[in-house]
């Protein structure tokens, strides 16, 4: 019975941080969508792109590590940080996949670390937040 439960609680933890990664995901598709249509309209200059991707995933991260954490109770700086690892990951490979080597290993452990420490910080938020009934 025991081994139930704690399979039961892995599959919750495993779907609540890819929730996260899918809400994280969702800003960063918005955010940058914004930012190319001031791109495209605009004076602003292309050098701002690694600064924007760089804000974009913290903010990212910390609403997926919120998101990921809200409803457990506990373990939230873990599951905000596996968060924002998984979001890194995935980010990276697909840099990876489409030949963009614009930025160096330090640009890639920076968005790494950067997407990690906001997911923490996301997670212990989420945790900490009461839940509200209407």
């Amino acid at each position: 019975m025991e081994k139930k439960d704690k399979n039961r609680k892995s599959e919750n933890c495993m779907f609540s941080v890819l929730k996260g990664c899918g809400v994280a995901y969702a800003i960063t598709c918005i955010v940058f969508a914004i930012f190319a249509l001031i791109l495209t309209y605009t004076d602003v200059s292309e050098e701002y792109i690694h600064i924007v991707s760089i804000v974009c995933a913290a903010i990212s991260c910390v609403v997926g590590g919120g998101m990921a954490s809200v409803k457990s109770g506990s373990k939230g700086l873990l599951k905000g940080v596996a968060t924002g690892l998984v979001y890194a990951v995935i980010l990276l490979a697909v840099n990876i996949l489409a030949g963009s080597e614009t930025e160096g290993i330090t640009g890639k452990i920076t968005m790494l670390v950067c997407a990690m420490a906001s997911g923490g910080i996301g997670g212990i938020m989420g945790v900490n937040k009461k839940q509200r009934k209407c």
